[in-house]
C-alpha cells in the first residue's frame, strides 16, 4: 500500500515540475536514476634513472584541467600509484615526474575505458636542453597549448632500447655556425619499452633530435646512435630534424634498420701475492678496451670497466669478471685486469680476446710503499734539475725496471700550476748497459683538480739516440745513468741522468 501512493505522488510530481531525459516514468514501474559512475584511475609503476636504478621517493604530481591534483611519492622499492587521487576518468591526465637534479619528466594519458595503466619513465639527469622556467615552461602540462608527440627506440630486430635521448626545441640560436644553444626545448629519455614522449606547443616549428650514448661514463667505449632519419634540413650539421608544426597528437616513426654489434667476454684468471700465494680478497679491476700496440710499450684504452673494491676470489685465487663494449670497425681490442690489496698490486694486459676465459696470473709484485728515491737532470745547457716525486718501481718483483719522476707533487698543484714528468724503462735489471725501451719527457699543465694535460712533448727518446747503464745495485737500490743526444723543440741537446731507485 506504502508503493502504490509513492507512485501516486510521484507522478503528480512529475506533472508539476515537467520531463527530464534523464527520468523515466512508467504507470507500472518506479522512476530509476542511473547514479554518477566514480571511476578509480590507477596509473602507475616504477621509477628508475636512466641506467635502471630505481629511483626511491620521487615526487609524482597529477594534472588535469589545468589543475594539479595532488602529489604522490614513488615508495622504497620506486613503485608509484595514483589510485588515492580524485581522477576524473572523462579527462586527460598529465604526470608529471620530479626528482632531485634530474629532468623533469611528463607523461600524457587519454584514461578511457583503462582500469589500469603502466607507466615506467627513466630519468636522466638535467642538461641545458631542458624545459626552461621561461615564457615556454610547462608550468601546467595538462594545458591544452601542449601536444604529444611520441614514438619508440628500437634495434632492427625490435629490441626496446632504454635511455636514448630525445630531444624537441622551438627557439634556438646557431653559435659560431657550430653550437646549437637550445632558448626552449624539452627532452625525454626511453623507458624500458624504448618508449619516448614530448610535450610540445601548439604552432611552433619543431626539431627534433635523437642520441644514444650505451657507455656514458666510458672514454673510450662511446656507442653513439641517431634513430632519426636525418634529412636535408636548415639543422642537418646539428643532428636536427625539421618535424614542423603540430595542432594534435602525433606519433614518430623513427629509423628500424639499427644493429649494435656488442663485445661480449668473461674473464677469468688468478690473483696471487708476490710469493705465489693465493690472494683471498681485494681489490679487482678490469676492462675491454681498445688496443695502441702491444707488449711491453702496448696500451689497452678501457672502453668499459668493471669493478669490485671487496672481491673474494677463490680457494686458489681465481677471479671471474664479465665485460662488453661496442665494437668499431677496424679496431682492435684486449683485456686488462689490474688486482690490488694493502701496498701491493699487480696487473695484467692480454691484447687479444682469444681464450679471455683463461687469462693467467696475475701477481702482486707492485709495491707501491714509498721509499726515497733520486732523480737528476740536465738536458743541454740548462741548469741540473731534482726531482723529488715518483719512482718506487724499480724491479718490483717483475724484473724490469719501468718509472717515473715529477718535479712537482701533482696533488698540491693549483688549476693552471706546471710540471714535469720524466719516464723511462729497461726490461731487464742487471749491472751495465741495458737496453732501453722508454724514454720521455712532458710538460704538463694542471686543468682541473684530477687532471692535467700535456702541453709539450720535451722530448720522445731514440732507443739508439741513449745509453742507460746500471752502476751499482747495493742495500735494496739501483743506481744508474742515462746519457746520450735527444731531439726537442728547440733542437738535438744532450741529456744526462742519475737516479737512485728502491729495488722492490
Amino acid at each position: 500500500m506504502y508503493t502504490i501512493k509513492f507512485i501516486i505522488l510521484l507522478s503528480l510530481s512529475t506533472i508539476f515540475l515537467g520531463c527530464h531525459k534523464d527520468q523515466i516514468t512508467s504507470d507500472t514501474t518506479e522512476v530509476i536514476n542511473p547514479p554518477e559512475k566514480i571511476g578509480i584511475v590507477n596509473i602507475e609503476g616504477i621509477t628508475k634513472n636512466i641506467d635502471g636504478v630505481i629511483l626511491r621517493n620521487t615526487e609524482v604530481s597529477v594534472y588535469q584541467n589545468n589543475k594539479k591534483v595532488g602529489t604522490i611519492y614513488s615508495n622504497s622499492v620506486g613503485f608509484y600509484t595514483t589510485k588515492t587521487l580524485p581522477i576524473d576518468p572523462n579527462q586527460d591526465v598529465t604526470l608529471e615526474y620530479k626528482k632531485d637534479e634530474l629532468s623533469v619528466k611528463y607523461r600524457r594519458f587519454t584514461v578511457g575505458n583503462s582500469e589500469k595503466i603502466i607507466s615506467n619513465p627513466l630519468l636522466g639527469k638535467a642538461e641545458q636542453e631542458d624545459v626552461s622556467q621561461e615564457d615556454g615552461y610547462l608550468a601546467n602540462p595538462s594545458d591544452s597549448n601542449f601536444v604529444k608527440i611520441y614514438g619508440y627506440t628500437l634495434l632492427a630486430d625490435g629490441t626496446p632500447v632504454r635511455g636514448v635521448s630525445c630531444s624537441g626545441i622551438w627557439d634556438y640560436q646557431i653559435l659560431l655556425n657550430e653550437y646549437l644553444y637550445s632558448y626552449e626545448g624539452t627532452k625525454d629519455f626511453s623507458d624500458e619499452n624504448g618508449y619516448f614522449e614530448l610535450l610540445v606547443p601548439r604552432g611552433k616549428e619543431i626539431f627534433f633530435n635523437t642520441f644514444y650514448l650505451r657507455y656514458p661514463e666510458s672514454t673510450f667505449g662511446q656507442c653513439n646512435i641517431q634513430f632519426q632519419n636525418l634529412q636535408s634540413n636548415p639543422l642537418e650539421n646539428w643532428k636536427y630534424n625539421q618535424l614542423g608544426m603540430f595542432d594534435n597528437d602525433h606519433q614518430i616513426q623513427l629509423r628500424n634498420d639499427i644493429v649494435i654489434d656488442l663485445i661480449m667476454v668473461t674473464v677469468k684468471g688468478r690473483a696471487l701475492n708476490c710469493n705465489g700465494t693465493p690472494l683471498t680478497s681485494g681489490i679487482l679491476r678490469g676492462s675491454i678496451g681498445h688496443t695502441l700496440g702491444s707488449g711491453p710499450n702496448g696500451l689497452i684504452l678501457p672502453a668499459t670497466s668493471f669493478v669490485d673494491s671487496n672481491f673474494i676470489f677463490g680457494p686458489n685465487g681465481e677471479f671471474e669478471f664479465y665485460a662488453e663494449t661496442c665494437r668499431r670497425p677496424n679496431d682492435n681490442y684486449g683485456i686488462s685486469v689490474r688486482v690490488s690489496n694493502g701496498d701491493f698490486e699487480g696487473w695484467l694486459q692480454k691484447f687479444d680476446l682469444i681464450e679471455p676465459d683463461n687469462i693467467g696470473d696475475v701477481s702482486l709484485c707492485i709495491d707501491n710503499r714509498d721509499f726515497p728515491d733520486e732523480f737528476t737532470l740536465k738536458l743541454g745547457n740548462d741548469p741540473i734539475k731534482s726531482y723529488p716525486y715518483g719512482g718506487d718501481n724499480a724491479t718490483s718483483g717483475l724484473n724490469k725496471l719501468y718509472t717515473g719522476f715529477h718535479l712537482y707533487e701533482s696533488r698540491t698543484l693549483d688549476i693552471g700550476g706546471l710540471n714535469e714528468s720524466v719516464y723511462f724503462a729497461t726490461e731487464s735489471v742487471a749491472l751495465g748497459i741495458q737496453p732501453i725501451v722508454r724514454l720521455e719527457m712532458w710538460k704538463l699543465r694542471k686543468i682541473a683538480p684530477a687532471n692535467s694535460e700535456v702541453y709539450e712533448t720535451t722530448f720522445d727518446a731514440k732507443p739508439e739516440d741513449v745509453i742507460l747503464t746500471i752502476t751499482k745495485m747495493e742495500d735494496n737500490y739501483v743506481y744508474g745513468t742515462i746519457n746520450g743526444n735527444v731531439d726537442t723543440p728547440q733542437g738535438k741537446k744532450s741529456l744526462d741522468i742519475t737516479f737512485k731507485i728502491y729495488n722492490k
